[in-house]
């Protein structure tokens, strides 16, 4: 999961790897959750991780929880594993698209570009 959300850069890398060390040391339940959120306010990203997850609707969650972390993945896949229709997937990628969560690549396959958002939603984390 560091991997997949810090890019593969190293300093991300080492501010992420600390933050799980210092969640484990806490004692915390949700390490990973903790870890994450630490991230986010030590990056200055938190608010605006918060803000922009809160224009996402419960379908598109659905969506970006099933979607590849790391490469694209086809509207027929994200309709099979999110349980999302299959009708009403292409308007909530064009969304996803717009608030710049997700873009298409190649021909009709989506991956995701806001890491952050992602990895909040699937915290569950959102409100």
């Amino acid at each position: 999961r560091i991997g997949a959300l810090s890019g593969g850069y190293p300093h991300y890398i080492q501010v992420l790897g600390s933050h799980v060390v210092e969640a484990m040391k806490e004692g915390k339940k949700e390490v990973w959750a903790e870890a994450f959120r630490s991230y986010l306010i030590e990056t200055n990203e938190y608010e605006s991780v918060i803000g922009r997850a809160g224009h996402i609707s419960g379908a598109q969650k659905k969506i970006l929880t099933h979607m590849d972390s790391f490469g694209p993945i086809t509207p027929k896949v994200i309709a099979k594993t999110s349980g999302v229709s299959t009708e009403t997937i292409p308007v909530q990628l064009q969304r996803l698209t717009r608030h710049k969560v997700i873009h298409k690549v190649g021909r009709g396959e989506y991956e995701i570009v806001d890491r952050n958002v992602a990895e909040y939603i699937r915290l569950g984390n959102e409100s």
